[in-house]
């Protein structure tokens, strides 16, 4: 993530540190009959992670653009990785994480892995 934006190479690295929390959830989202009625799998939303990476059987996820929600392609052996909450937070504000939202398909199930990724905790017990 540091490369395109010509930082360090280690910049988030060292704001992440030692003790980061790594998560997965594997979801199934039924076929709906009906999904022109926009039944949603996940309703609209913002991780509260650093950042979520996504692999998806297909299309199905969508982000919101310019107040516009946009569906995201699926591509074959493709990692989408999308920013949260706790990004926009670090030192560096580059990042503002998108809302997001899974509608149904009619055509069968949906089904996608999430790993969500969070930087340890600041707060001393």
């Amino acid at each position: 993530m540091a490369w395109p934006l010509n930082l360090e190479h280690d910049r988030f690295l060292d704001l992440f540190g030692k003790g980061a929390l790594l998560q997965a959830r594997f979801n199934c989202y039924s076929p709906c009959p009906r999904p022109d009625y926009l039944i949603i799998g996940l309703k609209p939303r913002v991780d509260g992670t650093s950042f979520t990476s996504i692999t998806q059987d297909d299309e199905g996820l969508q982000d919101m653009l310019e107040n516009s929600w946009i569906t995201v392609p699926s591509m074959p052996n493709a990692l989408l990785v999308v920013t949260g909450d706790q990004m926009e937070t670090m030192p560096v504000r580059i990042f503002e994480p998108p809302p997001h939202r899974v509608l149904t398909h009619s055509h069968g199930d949906r089904i996608s892995i999430a790993a969500f990724y969070s930087r340890p905790s600041t707060t001393r017990r």
